[in-house]
């Protein structure tokens, strides 16, 4: 018996195909449409076409197999489930430096300790101290910490590390 679902039926077009599929969904529901394809006496396939071009003689006839609207032409609208939220372009900032004097003075200092983290030379390096590349004082010796101010700009400290009993020299810039 024929199928109406078959696709390679004689190598039909692929609008004909997508017409039998729409078709199908009449004709196989409907006893009127079984008994139409099972009735005519001509091939299988011209049949088909014939019903799937209109023909009104036949559309008048069955009113089952009249044509329905396209999916394609059936549109869905999507409704936002959240608020929009707005864009800011100040919303990152870094972690702090930690900068700042790390072994106070009257403490003890044992070689290789940060004394100060700084940017620039606020602080000098003096007796027992010495400076790094990012202007990093640290301690070279053993010793007491102690700050004095510089002789030059009274507004920079010198850093000194002495051992104790030791008192700090003068420094000369």
């Amino acid at each position: 018996m024929f199928s109406v679902f078959s696709r390679r039926a004689s190598g039909m077009a692929t609008s004909t195909s997508a017409s039998l599929r729409a078709f199908t969904s009449c004709t196989t529901s409907s006893a009127v449409g079984r008994s139409f394809l099972a009735n005519n006496s001509t091939s299988p396939l011209t049949s088909i076409t014939s019903l799937i071009r209109p023909n009104t003689s036949i559309l008048s006839q069955y009113p089952s197999l009249q044509y329905s609207q396209p999916p394609s032409q059936l549109t869905t609208v999507r409704h936002a489930t959240k608020k929009a939220g707005g864009s800011s372009n100040n919303g990152r900032d870094s972690a702090g430096r930690r900068l700042g004097i790390k072994v106070w003075p009257g403490t003890v200092a044992k070689p290789g300790n940060i004394i100060v983290r700084q940017r620039g030379k606020k602080f000098l390096a003096g007796q027992g101290v010495g400076m790094g590349n990012d202007h990093t004082l640290f301690a070279i010796g053993a010793g007491v910490v102690r700050m004095t101010r510089s002789p030059k700009n009274k507004k920079r400290n010198v850093v000194h590390v002495v051992a104790e009993g030791e008192a700090v020299e003068e420094m000369r810039l």
